[in-house]
């Protein structure tokens, strides 16, 4: 899956996926891809105080090769059912 995604993002230059946060997990890394298509990303980093979220942004950004800046939440950053964008530079 993060393949496809890979080279969707070398293709068009930007993606945008649905992503469902594991936090608390023991590591940081990609579960799966789930029956509604989302990725599951176990966090090791709580959910509190945003720091899940930070922890995804940058998992993201190094799975993506781009600079976490080029990683956006575009909704559920209070949830865990997060909808993610990803612009190559």
């Amino acid at each position: 899956m993060i393949d496809t995604l890979r080279a969707r993002l070398a293709k068009e230059g930007t993606i945008t996926f649905t992503v469902r946060v594991h936090p608390a997990a023991k590591e940081t890394k990609i579960s799966g891809v789930l029956d509604d298509g989302s990725v599951k990303v176990s966090v090791r980093a709580p959910a509190d105080k945003g720091k899940a979220n930070h922890e995804l942004i940058r998992f993201l950004a190094t799975a993506f090769d781009v600079p976490p800046s080029g990683v956006s939440l575009l909704s559920g950053s209070g949830q865990r059912l997060k909808i993610v964008k990803i612009l190559r530079p």
